[in-house]
């Protein structure tokens, strides 16, 4: 017997850097301890090509391993974009 009731549904929240499923009574991944993002972060980016929603710090699909478009978000940690010309 569930003492909260059956029609209590657990939310969760994709941890951006491992994508484990966490519990939303938790703040860090309770895998690689990433912070939780904030409402409304972006975590995923979508590829162009199959349309598997890949973590932001991959540069290529996990999937099918296409390349991440410029405008597909926000560019993985560190950068690995060309450099402009000064």
């Amino acid at each position: 017997h569930n003492p909260l009731g059956s029609s209590l549904t657990r939310v969760m929240w994709k941890c951006p850097t491992c994508t484990l499923e966490n519990t939303s009574n938790l703040n860090r991944c309770s895998v690689c301890n990433e912070e939780r993002p904030a409402p409304g972060t972006a975590t995923e980016w979508p590829c162009p090509k199959c349309t598997y929603h890949n973590p932001l710090a991959n540069a290529e699909c996990d999937v099918c391993g296409a390349p991440r478009e410029q405008d597909g978000g926000p560019a993985p940690p560190g950068g690995s974009g060309p450099v402009p010309a000064p």
